[in-house]
């Protein structure tokens, strides 16, 4: 199966996307540097900052200079993702991307609310002993970021040549990269819990990341294949489709033809273009 000359690569889409992935990682590090800093609260008010965008002493004192550039570049990248969509909505036809650009503008906004409400929710704005408020959204901060990167990093690789040649069945790598590149970040992560917390939680963060490492690399690569597969299957037959194109080959499954009259014929083409060996039917009746 070929893909339409409109799902072609788009550099411009493409370019955008990098740029805006780019400014996200400085987004992610002034974040991290304000964090480190503990300067989080050197502004009491938002989203401005003393009442301002351009607050005294911001150029001049190191943490009011950090909470405040982070401030800014999110701003900055706000915008980015704003164009993003805008650009999908009008040069854009895969409809998941589009939702997907979509999406991204959603986490965003979350981004910034959450961040604010961390500082406003903050014991020195609202009193009393604990901070439990603060600390609830800035873990919710923290964890959105990663999510908001990981889908920009996914609009941003849907418009590479690589998913092009992956979708046409060409060359399978960059599933496999993909499974291999979400385990080793689960990995991380589950060294920090296992750092951070003790055994008994990290017993718990290894099993989120393997069910995680196991589930969302398949559905990624089965949803795409099925959903192709079953387009034009009849509603009686497309339980059985279905299960035929789980027992597929996974380098095959985006590489699916529908055939026939009389039942639906998957017929496979390896990554070299010629035809596969496997065939399956789900005939009617």
């Amino acid at each position: 199966m070929t893909q339409p000359e409109s799902a072609a690569p788009d550099r411009r889409l493409f370019g955008l996307c990098l740029l805006t992935l780019a400014w996200s990682v400085l987004v992610l590090q002034a974040g991290g540097f304000t964090t480190s800093i503990q300067a989080g609260m050197a502004f009491l008010d938002w989203p401005l900052s003393n009442g301002s965008v351009n607050p005294p002493g911001w150029l001049t004192e190191i943490d009011k200079f950090a909470e405040h550039s982070h401030r800014l570049a999110a701003t900055g990248l706000g915008l980015l993702c704003v164009v993003i969509a805008v650009a999908h909505r009008l040069r854009e036809t895969r409809t998941v991307v589009r939702r997907a650009a979509y999406a991204l503008v959603g986490l965003v906004v979350l981004q910034g609310m959450l961040g604010g409400l961390r500082v406003l929710l903050d014991r020195l704005n609202i009193g009393g002993d604990g901070n439990f408020k603060a600390a609830a959204f800035a873990v919710g901060h923290a964890v959105n970021a990663q999510l908001t990167l990981a889908l920009l990093a996914f609009i941003a690789l849907a418009h590479s040549a690589a998913w092009h040649r992956a979708g046409r069945g060409e060359d399978p790598s960059p599933f496999r990269a993909g499974r291999w590149a979400a385990g080793l970040t689960l990995a991380v992560i589950v060294g920090g819990i296992v750092m951070s917390f003790g055994s008994i939680t990290a017993t718990l963060g290894v099993l989120i990341v393997g069910v995680s490492f196991w589930v969302i690399p398949r559905y990624s690569i089965d949803e795409n294949a099925r959903r192709s597969a079953l387009a034009f299957v009849p509603d009686e037959r497309r339980a059985r489709v279905s299960f035929v194109v789980d027992l597929l080959p996974q380098e095959h499954r985006a590489a699916l033809a529908l055939d026939g009259v009389d039942g639906v014929s998957l017929t496979l083409v390896d990554p070299t273009g010629k035809p596969g060996g496997h065939f399956a039917k789900a005939a009617k009746g």
